[in-house]
């Protein structure tokens, strides 16, 4: 059975909840209060507990919250709100939709975040307010951003949609959630989120008692009592059935952040070292919770990873593709800070591996084995209905023909030629310049050494086709063919024969034989383990490393 993989898995961890989710959501059934009903105000008490903060608003949705956010910070049209180019697009949608001006600072390279380095350059007459993401499930350096925003009057709105439950360290040692930092904190409910719904969902959070009452206000039509409008407002609430599925999966988030933390660190374990790409990295200052884990690919290679892993069946996203000032919709009303070079560097080189709370290390090798896969095979060239077997390396500019067939766990060098149909068991390891004709076969445990060639036809001319008289030469188990040694084609290699360096092959070779010379002639006799076995006088010898009998009898040897 072929393991399926996708980003998220929303169905497994639903399956272990299932009994506590659907008992909460026939309350809901039995109480039939589906608009604000009491469980929408437990949901947000328990969320306001766990974030450490005075005030959770829910809403419809994450971008609902921003917009809401900024609404209640009474900006004026042509005020300018700080965003980082590299995001998702609602955080400065809102911005756009209010009639307020977006403007576009680059990001830190390292972390994907915006650093008040950034922000610094930003900073006009204009400029009222400034929304760091917090993306992928890491904090912004949030301590100075807010330190900047102090001193000139700024208000700060997080965009906590990736990275709810995740801690940020002051320099003091205090400990705040994202989203708990800032004049406002807003976050997404969305299903695949990692505190998710079923369905649509999202929430404001601050520890301002004006601003909470503001914002339930904007949130609900623009009204405290009901039917008296104090403000133009919005209709965006959380309904009870989203509420009750939260109240369940936010005692669960501590572990869900746990199960994406172990699963990252997995991956990070076993894809560093990999040249060609750069694993996530983790900030001092903040715990991470891995909404994504998000490789950079080098070199441009991104979208060919990216396809090559979607062949073997593995899903692979781009967040995101385009940096914001590249698209379309804001280039009429944005305004970039400074060149924002990063963001488009990332644009262009970032991808994102499944990760879940029920991922598995089991689900995860598929995943690594293939990008592994990638950069061994990186500059080969492996044509159509070639078979290549699992955890086989196949290196630099070596060209792998149509219909070769090549086993598990092989090692192919550099510049190697396997001509089409060729056929190499497991295992077998076949050094630089090798060049290896159609009609070859080797079984398992074979050794090419660098350089050596077999030949296909007796009599080759450059003028004349000879495909009709190829000849077969087939390598028996565990052989060994020395560098630049030379096979001429219709001569089987026997089982751990040894073939020295430098040997031309002109005949058959017996199992266990050791050949040597040009043509080459027989020395000996070979063990599996390639030493030189010497026999008594009774045709007996023992390998000095395994210590195995051998016997010579007929001109044949035999492993007893």
């Amino acid at each position: 059975m072929v393991m399926k993989l996708n980003m998220v898995d929303l169905k497994g961890q639903y399956d272990k909840i299932r009994e506590e989710v659907n008992a909460e959501i026939q309350k809901v059934l039995d109480t039939t209060a589906f608009i604000n009903g009491p469980k929408v105000k437990e949901f947000a008490a328990h969320l306001a507990e766990y974030n450490r903060v005075k005030h959770v608003i829910p809403c419809g949705n994450g971008t609902d919250a921003l917009q809401i956010a900024l609404m209640a910070l009474g900006l004026k049209p042509g005020n300018e709100v700080v965003v980082p180019a590299f995001t998702y697009v609602a955080t400065a949608e809102v911005i756009g939709l209010l009639g307020y001006t977006p403007v576009m600072v680059d990001v830190d390279y390292t972390s994907f975040n915006v650093t008040v380095k950034n922000i610094e350059r930003a900073l006009t007459a204009k400029t009222k307010a400034i929304v760091p993401v917090h993306l992928f499930g890491q904090s912004c350096d949030m301590e100075p951003i807010l330190k900047f925003a102090s001193e000139h009057h700024l208000y700060v709105v997080e965009d906590n949609a990736q990275a709810i439950g995740a801690e940020y360290t002051f320099s003091d040692g205090t400990q705040k959630k994202t989203g708990t930092m800032g004049t406002i904190g807003c976050t997404s409910f969305f299903p695949s989120k990692n505190l998710g719904c079923y369905g649509d969902g999202g929430a404001l959070m601050t520890d301002d008692d004006e601003l909470a009452e503001k914002i339930r206000m904007i949130a609900n039509h623009g009204q405290k009592v009901k039917y008296h409008h104090s403000v133009l407002g919005c209709n965006s609430r959380l309904d009870t059935l989203q509420a009750a599925i939260l109240d369940v999966k936010l005692k669960h988030l501590d572990e869900y952040g746990a199960a994406r933390y172990e699963a990252a660190q997995y991956y990070t374990r076993r894809l560093s070292g990999i040249e060609g790409i750069i694993t996530p990295a983790e900030m001092s200052y903040s715990t991470h919770v891995y909404h994504q884990y998000t490789l950079k690919v080098l070199n441009g290679r991104r979208d060919v990873l990216k396809k090559f892993l979607e062949e073997g069946g593995i899903p692979a996203m781009i967040y995101y593709p385009l940096p914001l000032q590249q698209q379309e919709a804001f280039k009429p009303i944005t305004r970039a800070a400074e060149s924002l070079d990063m963001a488009e560097q990332l644009a262009y080189s970032v991808l994102s591996l499944p990760i879940h709370t029920e991922m598995t290390p089991g689900q995860q090798d598929l995943v690594i084995e293939r990008i592994k896969e990638y950069f061994a095979h990186e500059t080969a060239v492996i044509d159509e209905n070639c078979q290549i077997g699992e955890g086989t390396k196949i290196w630099h500019f070596s060209h792998i023909m149509t219909g070769c067939v090549i086993g598990t766990n092989c090692n192919i060098g550099q510049n190697v030629v396997i001509s089409p149909e060729v056929v190499l068991g497991n295992n077998v390891k076949v050094q630089n310049n090798v060049s290896v004709y159609t009609g070859v076969t080797c079984e398992d445990d074979v050794f090419l050494g660098p350089s050596c060639v077999f030949t296909n036809v007796t009599n080759p001319r450059s003028a004349v086709n000879r495909k009709s008289q190829y000849a077969r030469t087939h390598v028996g188990k565990g052989a060994t063919i020395g560098a630049n040694a030379t096979v001429v084609c219709g001569h089987d290699i026997g089982a751990y024969a040894f073939i020295g360096a430098g040997a031309v092959v002109t005949k058959h070779v017996p199992d266990y034989a050791l050949l040597v010379g040009n043509p080459a002639r027989q020395l000996g006799w070979m063990s599996e383990y390639g030493h030189r076995l010497y026999f008594d006088a009774e045709g007996i010898a023992e390998c000095p490393e395994s210590h195995e009998k051998y016997q010579l009898k007929d001109g044949k040897v035999f492993k007893l």
